[in-house]
């Protein structure tokens, strides 16, 4: 870690976000299921990718400014209670 941020690996939402492009799987509309809530990073990578809901297991460091970028871009997100 460099000053709390990873440098040698990716977060898993982007590890699917590129997966998915790379098989040629159209993901625009689509919900992405992850076990913690998303940091800023990825929450902007869900967006540009056209995902339209996060469903998420646990809450972590859940920031204001992720909440504000996914109501302005109509991104839902819910929290797994299964």
């Amino acid at each position: 870690m460099d000053k709390g941020s990873c440098i040698r690996t990716i977060h898993s939402e982007l590890n699917a976000i590129m997966n998915s492009v790379k098989n040629g799987v159209d993901i625009v509309g689509s919900v992405i299921y992850v076990t913690h809530f998303p940091c800023y990073n990825c929450a902007k990578h869900i967006v540009q990718a056209g995902i339209k809901e996060v469903v998420y297991k646990e809450d972590y460091r859940n920031k204001e400014e992720v909440y504000q970028l996914f109501k302005s871009s109509g991104v839902r997100y819910r929290k797994y209670e299964g």
